[in-house]
């Protein structure tokens, strides 16, 4: 795989390549320079025949460029639902956590009730590590 960052073409001096020829190719703005590229390679010039045709045809073009422009909402529906989902996701793992840990506290407090310690109850709800250990103690 090769990654290309055509802005840099026309900074840099770089071996005359296959890839560097598709790059200019890619990277080419005016009819000559298309024209220049498709001289150097014949499957350079099959696509540069394709994009001709494809320029030509008025209505062939325009179906080019809305189904590109298809696919970029398709993507960005995609991400942004994505993304909704995942905050919703989140805020409902947020709420159950919140919901079963208010569960076990109360459970804990019923339990030192039930077991008539309550003078522990206080310290509980205060000390966290005690109240861990107390979950430990009392298996919740």
């Amino acid at each position: 795989m090769s990654i290309l960052e055509l802005p840099k073409l026309k900074k840099h001096d770089y071996p005359e390549t296959e890839l560097l020829n598709w790059a200019k190719f890619m990277n080419a703005e005016r009819q000559e320079e298309f024209e220049e590229m498709a001289e150097k390679d014949q499957y350079i010039e099959k696509a540069y025949e394709a994009l001709k045709n494809i320029s030509a045809d008025e209505e062939k073009r325009l179906e080019y460029e809305a189904r590109e422009k298809a696919l970029r909402d398709h993507d960005y529906l995609m991400k942004s639902n994505w993304e909704a989902g995942l905050e919703a996701g989140k805020k409902i793992g947020i709420n159950k956590g919140i919901e079963q840990g208010e569960g076990r506290v109360n459970r804990l407090i019923q339990l030192l009730i039930v077991n008539s310690r309550t003078d522990e109850i206080e310290k509980a709800v205060s000390d966290k590590e005690y109240q861990q250990a107390l979950f430990r103690e009392l298996h919740l």
